[in-house]
């Protein structure tokens, strides 16, 4: 999937996406049946996954975006957010979505938690987007973000 949406921007043709804001619930089904039911899979390139926008509660951005990705068989654009994340949970993520072959991946600071609707929420937050395009980096080298080798190493 990954390849073909390489393909498809190294070829400069035209790359729509749509952005999917995952439910407030435990299903994505109900947004799948909404796509088909409007043909939005026949009028767009990919699909971009959205990460709990503006701190609400929302099912996994990266879990969702799986789904969609196996039942259209098109890209998606997970966003991730470092707001919720530190940087175990952001690798641990990243090579679960790289087994299941999504492998574009949109690094967000995030909005913060004060917005959140669930109280007394806190974020991580580490650093800025630039630690999680940091650990993209590494993974891309076969190696975690403290340099160890990643057996087997996941696919850049």
């Amino acid at each position: 999937m990954f390849e073909k949406f390489c393909d498809i921007l190294c070829l400069e043709k035209r790359f729509i996406t749509v952005e999917i804001n995952p439910p407030h619930g435990a299903s994505i089904d109900g947004l799948i049946e909404d796509i088909k039911k409007h043909n939005l899979q026949d009028k767009v390139t990919g699909f971009s996954c959205t990460d709990n926008p503006l701190a609400k509660l929302k099912m996994s951005g990266v879990l969702s975006a799986i789904k969609v990705q196996q039942e259209f068989g098109k890209p998606v654009i997970a966003t991730m957010s470092m707001r919720d994340k530190n940087k175990l949970s952001l690798q641990s993520t990243l090579l679960g979505a790289n087994d299941f072959d999504l492998r574009c991946i949109l690094a967000l600071t995030g909005d913060p938690a004060k917005f959140s609707d669930q109280p007394d929420v806190k974020g991580v937050l580490e650093r800025d987007s630039t630690l999680l395009l940091s650990i993209i980096h590494h993974l891309n080298k076969g190696v975690d973000y403290s340099n160890k080798a990643l057996i087997p190493a996941p696919k850049p």
